[in-house]
């Protein structure tokens, strides 16, 4: 329209500036001519940039993945060595249109879709969906109000959003101990206060791990609090509460995860016999769980010349629909520090060092959990009372979207009173060396 209206005001102004006379053109072929000019100026325009159609400038693609080689001791995840696809996933976020008003109000300032393909997580091929969700921004016109409608990431401290599109900034190859994450289904509010200091994120969910099943008798709720005091200073408060899960039919499995193990009835998933007080007990026979609840909090420190400094601690509480014996209460923690290797000297702008020091578990002699941390949680069974890890790495950032990563990784698994010699030889010598390549889209 804009072309049209343009082209027109020049087309009068040279027909008054210059009457045609006999002699000239026919004044009607030079309309015709720049009429024709006006069209396919509005054909270039509706391209677009690259001679594209004006529509696929509403797509937005992007990726990350993750390639590694382990070599580890006797009970490591890579006795014997190995390379792995350890992540693969492509992120799709399409434009839906601006501006949505209902006569003179505005009921949406924009809306969009988001769709996260997991072709490789875990280093297991998965092929499914992540994250997939409509999103509403400005909601009535009120900028701080912005909702997700669909499956997203569980808002829950701040490692989670490493397990998705911010993957790449993780320095290491491995994550925490606790690695407190997952997907679940729902509707999400979020937002930032004027001022930017303050952002919030709330969330309703069915809590349950399978893909679009709900067991739960009432919604699961997860929120975080984020206050940025200075640009370099965050801290966050983060709470999760889950009801009671599961059924006669479906087995209680939380969608939020704890040091890699999902909440489920103590014993189930595994045939490693039980350990409680020094004595074997039986599987608790309720295929229920009454409530997962959780809290943690965050301090995350950044400077751009000598890097980032984050620590962390929480608590989960699982409670069985039966009996208080099968009660487990989880504490973790988090310290992990980055050192830009610039703010020695600018010849090392590309490096930089990391060390992370983790641990979860009930640190009771006797009472333990399936702790699933890099090694599945079958071969120790409920008999794990603690895991903590020392990672200490270096990286190179080879360009802006690839990154060289080295580690090695202490495991320091401690089992529960009671514990066979075999649990307790399976627990043991669960060190590791790593080299892996990041890289983004």
């Amino acid at each position: 329209m804009r072309v049209t209206q343009t082209v027109s005001f020049l087309l009068v102004v040279l027909l008054a500036a210059h009457p045609a006379s006999a002699e000239e053109e026919d004044p009607t072929k030079r309309i015709e001519a720049l009429e024709k000019r006006v069209q396919e100026l509005e054909e270039q325009q509706e391209q677009g940039p690259g001679g594209f159609p004006e529509w696929i400038q509403r797509f937005h693609l992007a990726g990350n993945a993750d390639f590694s080689y382990l070599y580890g001791e006797d009970n490591s995840i890579a006795a014997e060595g190995r390379f792995a696809v350890d992540n693969f996933r492509l992120f799709l976020d399409v434009d839906l249109g601006e501006e949505v008003n209902l006569g003179k109000h505005s009921l949406v300032d924009s809306t969009s879709f988001y769709f996260e393909w997991d072709m490789v997580r875990e280093a297991e091929q998965k092929n499914k969906a992540g994250a997939m969700y409509v999103r509403l921004d400005g909601l009535f016109g009120i900028q701080p109000l912005n909702i997700k409608f669909g499956r997203f990431p569980i808002p829950f401290g701040e490692e989670y959003l490493r397990f998705s599109e911010q993957r790449p900034e993780n320095p290491l190859i491995s994550f925490s101990a606790a690695a407190p994450y997952n997907w679940d289904e729902g509707v999400l509010f979020f937002g930032s206060l004027p001022g930017q200091k303050l952002e919030y994120i709330f969330a309703l969910m069915d809590g349950d791990d399978a893909f679009s099943v709900n067991t739960d008798s009432e919604p699961a709720f997860s929120g975080k609090l984020s206050y940025r005091p200075a640009p370099w200073a965050q801290l966050s408060m983060s709470g999760l509460h889950t009801g009671e899960l599961g059924s006669a039919e479906v087995p209680a499995k939380s969608a939020m995860e704890f040091g890699f193990t999902h909440a489920e009835p103590f014993g189930s998933g595994t045939d490693v016999p039980n350990f409680q007080n020094g004595v074997e007990v039986p599987d608790d026979p309720e295929n229920r769980i009454d409530t997962l609840d959780a809290w943690e909090v965050d301090l995350i420190l950044t400077s751009e010349d000598w890097g980032r400094f984050w620590l962390a601690y929480g608590q989960a509480w699982i409670r069985s629909e039966g009996a208080s014996s099968f009660d487990r209460d989880l504490l973790y923690w988090i310290a992990e520090g980055i050192l830009e290797l610039r703010s020695v000297s600018e010849s090392f702008s590309k490096i930089y060092l990391a060390a992370r020091y983790s641990a979860i578990g009930t640190f009771d002699s006797n009472e333990g959990y399936s702790l699933g941390v890099l090694n599945d949680g079958s071969d120790l069974g409920f008999n794990t009372k603690s895991v903590k890890i020392v990672s200490l790495g270096l990286g190179l950032r080879l360009n802006p979207h690839v990154t060289f990563k080295v580690e090695y990784s202490f495991f320091d698994f401690g089992v529960v009173r009671g514990a066979t010699a075999a649990i307790r030889r399976d627990a043991e010598d669960r060190n590791y060396f790593g080299v892996g390549l990041t890289a983004r889209f």
